[in-house]
């Protein structure tokens, strides 16, 4: 979409030294425009053991004003668009920011540089202060072009398995307390055909040798006929790649998960969260615990592939109900899985702002307005003595539990 345009491409997750080669290359090329992405603010891991994703996004800003403090700065991604006015209020070397989708912003951004206010999805910085002009209408994700692959390294990425992501559909369809992808989704489901999806992953087999991908949607297998359908025209085309995705738990089946597996998927994985039903109610999950009971005997009706599991504690309500289930429950996942399991992880609720347990937080007094969401705050309840011991005895166990379960 930008092929009037001189573009080039560095991803910092290939680099050992990635501030060193970003230096080099913003002097050597001089950019006009230097375009900076903020996907993940941090991994869904224990409090004090997150990867500092925020800290390396402000070291690149400021290297990049330093080495060409004439060029201007276009930040974007999910992890921006939660925060979108803290990180411009903390960041004035930032000129603009696109909140959500970015595919025609960018584009239009370049149109009317002059007159940013013309642009929908964008934040700037004017008089009267950080501006956000609006939502645009989602754009059809069918009618989107495939991402420019060949502006990548991909050998790179052959490197590390399952680092390639493949988009299926934007969105969510459900509306889970703690999960701000219905906000980042603009509260809709937009979906692809599947005839594209499967062009896009047999191109990256048969132009970059790519062996492994990532279904990064919210849930894989919902439309369950999509799924199905991007699977046997996967199988039709004898494509050899291997794959991991997210999946519902009550949309799961026995014929569905040959399908998939004799598609190349070789983990099933769930954020099941809860481990009783008044938790997965609370939750608001839609699933009951015998949905989540039913993947451990379903994941022996396929061979060779696995499932992963995540699970919170620590909950708003139905704390005590949920620590006994959830201890219940692990055992019986560790026990009927077996070899089968490719992880279990146990953390605590990250609090986003767009969502339900954002209000529910403010409400109890568990954060303010002026609380700083970007220090990977959690959230914790007023839990009994006994049930402090246990929580604090996950606390440490729990980053244990899925280092070592994972492959």
């Amino acid at each position: 979409m930008l092929e009037d345009h001189d573009v080039k491409i560095f991803d910092t997750n290939l680099a050992e030294n990635p501030l060193e080669k970003l230096s080099r290359i913003v002097e050597n090329e001089e950019p006009e425009l230097v375009g900076i992405s903020l996907r993940n603010i941090d991994l869904l891991n224990p409090p004090n053991v997150d990867p500092d994703y925020y800290g390396h996004f402000k070291s690149m800003i400021n290297l990049v004003k330093e080495k060409a403090p004439n060029s201007k700065i276009v930040v974007g991604g999910t992890g921006f668009s939660l925060f979108s006015r803290k990180i411009m209020g903390e960041n004035r070397e930032i000129n603009f920011g696109i909140v959500l989708n970015a595919e025609t912003t960018i584009c239009n951004l370049l149109k009317n540089f002059d007159h940013p206010e013309r642009v929908k999805n964008l934040i700037f910085r004017s008089e009267n202060g950080i501006v956000f002009t609006g939502r645009e209408e989602p754009t059809d994700f069918d009618l989107l072009p495939n991402p420019s692959r060949s502006l990548f390294d991909m050998r790179g990425y052959r490197k590390k398995p399952f680092s390639v992501g493949i988009q299926s559909k934007r969105g969510c369809a459900f509306r889970c307390s703690y999960c701000p992808d219905p906000f980042l989704g603009s509260y809709c489901l937009r979906r692809r055909s599947p005839k594209k999806v499967v062009d896009e992953i047999e191109g990256l087999v048969d132009e970059y040798d790519v062996e492994s991908f990532f279904f990064v949607d919210s849930i894989f297998n919902y439309p369950l006929e999509d799924a199905r359908e991007i699977c046997n025209e996967m199988r039709k085309r004898k494509l050899d790649v291997q794959w991991h995705a997210y999946f519902r738990e009550d949309f799961l089946n026995t014929k569905f998960m040959k399908e998939a597996t004799s598609a190349g998927c070789q983990i099933f994985e769930f954020h099941s969260d809860g481990a009783c039903d008044k938790a997965l109610t609370m939750l608001r999950k839609n699933i009951k615990i015998k949905d989540i009971e039913h993947t451990i005997d379903l994941i022996h009706t396929v061979e060779n592939a696995k499932v992963g599991y995540n699970f919170f504690y620590d909950l708003p309500k139905s704390n005590t109900e949920n620590l006994l289930a959830l201890t219940r429950l692990t055992t019986k996942i560790l026990s009927g899985c077996r070899d089968r399991l490719a992880y279990l992880a146990l953390t605590r609720m990250r609090i986003f702002p767009h969502t339900p347990l954002h209000n529910l937080a403010l409400r109890q007094g568990k954060i303010n307005e002026n609380t700083n969401l970007l220090n990977s705050v959690y959230y914790k309840s007023d839990s009994s003595k006994i049930q402090e011991k246990y929580i604090s005895l996950l606390d440490k166990l729990s980053f244990h539990l899925s280092k070592n379960t994972n492959n």
